[in-house]
């Protein structure tokens, strides 16, 4: 799933601030002294050069711990990314919800194209 912080820190009144959560992030994954430094590296150019980081459900729970035991980081800084990642997991578990549904009534026209075909090899 495509993590996507190009966007404005806001203040406590949500005004954008001069600093993006993209680079933020970058910058305290790239000054890091833990952690996987390989993927952390790259996480940080990508952030840098797109905004945005490709992760999936281990990245996730490394992100949000490595973001809440932040020194550097601010609570203000570190609430914003937290809620960017537990939005894109929603939405990851919106979509599968949905997907399952769809599965279940394309299931049920199946079924009926079935019927309406032996209906019809019937007459």
């Amino acid at each position: 799933m495509k993590l996507n912080l190009d966007q404005q820190i806001l203040d406590l009144k949500g005004n954008p601030l001069p600093v993006k959560l993209d680079e933020t992030l970058a910058n305290m994954l790239a000054m890091a002294t833990t952690g996987p430094p390989a993927k952390m590296i790259t996480w940080a150019v990508n952030l840098t050069n797109d905004g945005e980081i490709e992760i999936d459900k281990s990245d996730v729970k490394f992100l949000k711990g490595f973001i809440e035991q932040h020194p550097g980081a601010t609570n203000l800084v570190k609430s914003q990314l937290i809620d960017r990642i537990e939005k894109l997991l929603d939405g990851q578990s919106q979509m599968k919800s949905e997907l399952i549904l769809i599965k279940a009534e394309l299931n049920n026209i199946k079924k009926d194209l079935k019927e309406i075909k032996q209906k019809i090899e019937a007459k």
